[in-house]
């Protein structure tokens, strides 16, 4: 059984066979991206981060995704409006960010527009408040 896992983009995660070492003689780039800290790389999408655990970064959180802001715009709701602090681990490193792991809080919000497409601001509201309490959110 592996100890290493490597998790990609489309929410599978594979056991790491093998681990190589090898050596590398060119200019390397050290990536920063506002508001991303993971990257899917290679062939295979894999996702990494230039961190290696906790943080004591502080980020803001958009409760309601930006990925879905005409939606909630459509329903009266400004996501600048429901945003939190949080501990940058918690919010987007693996293994337990909230945007990590094949059903993330974006991917919970896709399915909930999936199958209310023209949802109301109290039904998004409401969804809201069991995704805090699902994902422990206070």
């Amino acid at each position: 059984m592996s100890r290493f896992h490597a998790f990609l983009r489309d929410g599978r995660i594979l056991p790491v066979e093998v681990i190589r070492h090898q050596p590398y003689c060119d200019k390397v780039y050290n990536l920063h991206v506002d508001e991303f800290e993971c990257y899917a790389v290679g062939r295979n999408s894999v996702l990494v981060h230039n961190t290696n655990g906790p943080s004591e970064i502080i980020n803001c959180h958009h409760q309601l995704p930006r990925q879905f802001e005409a939606l909630f715009k459509a329903a009266g709701l400004e996501i600048e409006d429901f945003t939190i602090d949080m501990e940058q681990g918690a919010h987007r490193l693996l293994p337990d960010g909230l945007h990590t792991g094949p059903m993330n809080w974006n991917w919970q919000w896709q399915q909930f527009f999936d199958a209310y497409p023209d949802a109301g601001p109290e039904e998004i509201l409401d969804f809201l408040s069991s995704l805090r309490d699902a994902f422990g959110l206070e």
